[in-house]
């Protein structure tokens, strides 16, 4: 199934692609031994909306996918931005980290702070929009 076509912000069409459907139920065995699906919460400091713009075309992430990656949420707080997002295991999140999240929020002048790294060990399921 594929969805509709949507408006994006500057009212140009944005492209049609394949709905994330994707159901797991507690851990699972990937390629570093047993894995469960981690949610992780962070604070960048004085990060504006800008920033977090430029912040995501440094990221790339619909161009080059983090593997694992499955979404990220942000928004305002009190002096900086909160990001959460949902990765299918602390291995997969942590190498997202370490090799493009920090260089890029460095390259920005800002550090990262991890609030929350807790496991998401209920089972998921994710509906159909269309």
């Amino acid at each position: 199934m594929t969805l509709p076509a949507a408006q994006v912000m500057d009212g140009t069409p944005e492209t049609p692609r394949e709905p994330l459907m994707k159901c797991w139920s507690g851990p699972h065995v990937g390629e570093e031994g047993l894995e469960v699906a981690i949610r992780v919460e962070v604070h960048v400091l004085d990060l504006t909306a800008e920033e977090d713009a430029a912040l995501l075309k440094a990221l790339d992430l619909e161009g080059s996918p983090p593997a694992g990656g499955w979404i990220r949420l942000a928004g305002p707080m009190g002096g900086g931005r909160r990001i959460k997002g949902v990765w299918d295991s602390e291995t997969d999140y942590e190498r997202f980290r370490d090799d493009r999240l920090v260089p890029a929020l460095r390259g920005l002048g800002h550090a990262l702070h991890v609030i929350e790294l807790r496991p998401a060990t209920e089972t998921t399921r994710i509906l159909d929009v269309t």
